[in-house]
């Protein structure tokens, strides 16, 4: 029993190394809310983005449901540019920069 747990603790740490989480701390994610505020997006919704990070507005719009209604054209433009600015650096973040956010 305690092997297998070893196992499956290396292999999530292994997986999770290759993923945007690698970089995340708890000022990233209290910085990427706070950007995402003004979309009034569900705590689900917010959770996805955090952990998905889409890298296409098609991904996008499945995180998001009714996101066209919701949101609108612009507000998805806006909401966009500003998932790809806000990315955590990492494999998830495809060479976008990253916002730095003061206390």
């Amino acid at each position: 029993m305690q092997r297998t747990v070893a196992t499956i603790t290396f292999e999530t740490s292994e997986y999770l190394a290759k993923t945007p989480c690698v970089n995340q701390n708890p000022q990233v994610i209290e910085g990427f809310l706070k950007a995402l505020a003004p979309y009034k997006l569900s705590s689900f919704e917010k959770l996805q983005l955090l952990n998905i990070r889409p890298t296409s507005l098609v991904e996008l719009h499945l995180v998001i449901e009714d996101m066209d209604e919701r949101l609108g054209e612009e507000r998805v433009g806006q909401l966009w540019t500003l998932l790809l600015s806000v990315a955590c650096p990492g494999p998830g973040n495809y060479g976008n920069p990253v916002i730095q956010y003061s206390s």
